[in-house]
């Protein structure tokens, strides 16, 4: 019976393959020494590795907590995207009803025309186009205000966070009788050699 288990494993070990020769390069002793992350711009729109927010840390009031400093949200305006009209989406109305227009006139003229289906066939292909072309430029747009809104309730609910561990800091000075100015000592951690003498 134990002679069979070797077996059993190099034949359950068969159904997977080796990894590659190059795997080394990938370990975590190896990649901090050969691949580098690329660098990344810090320009409000891109956050560097590890940071939630584009602006640097500082110390709040209560407790020693720290809270962070967010660059304000880009408006519409500042947005560094090209915009199309006032509003995108009466253009791509519009688009549509000359497509529903265009498949009219394509059916139309298949049946009682066959010479003038080519020209609104050529008619009807131009605003799939024009229609597929304004849908990829709308989507940079809402990518951006979808990121935008994204943030603004990120922001939203770190300030009622910090608000709300505000109240409790205030309780707990309050309910241990400290001065209403008094600070609560930072958390250190326990040094066991500080903690025998």
């Amino acid at each position: 019976m134990a002679a069979g288990r070797p077996q059993e494993r190099d034949r359950v070990s068969s159904l997977f393959p080796r990894p590659p020769v190059y795997w080394e390069s990938f370990t975590e002793e190896n990649s901090a020494e050969t691949i580098k992350p690329p660098e990344c711009p810090d320009d409000g729109f891109n956050f560097a590795q590890g940071r939630i927010s584009g602006g640097d840390f500082q110390n709040t009031d209560t407790l020693g907590l720290y809270t962070t400093k967010v660059n304000p949200l880009p408006q519409d305006d500042a947005l560094p995207y090209e915009r199309i009209s006032s509003d995108p989406r009466e253009i791509f109305r519009s688009l549509l009803g000359d497509i529903k227009e265009g498949i009219h006139k394509v059916l139309d003229a298949c049946v009682q025309e066959p010479d003038r289906a080519g020209a609104n066939a050529r008619f009807l292909k131009r605003n799939f186009i024009n229609a597929d072309h304004l849908l990829n430029r709308m989507r940079k747009a809402q990518a951006f205000v979808l990121l935008r809104d994204y943030l603004k309730a990120e922001v939203e609910k770190r300030e009622r966070l910090a608000s709300a561990l505000d109240g409790a800091a205030a309780d707990a000075v309050r309910l241990l009788g400290l001065p209403s100015d008094a600070q609560l000592p930072p958390e250190t951690e326990s040094d066991p050699s500080s903690a025998t003498s």
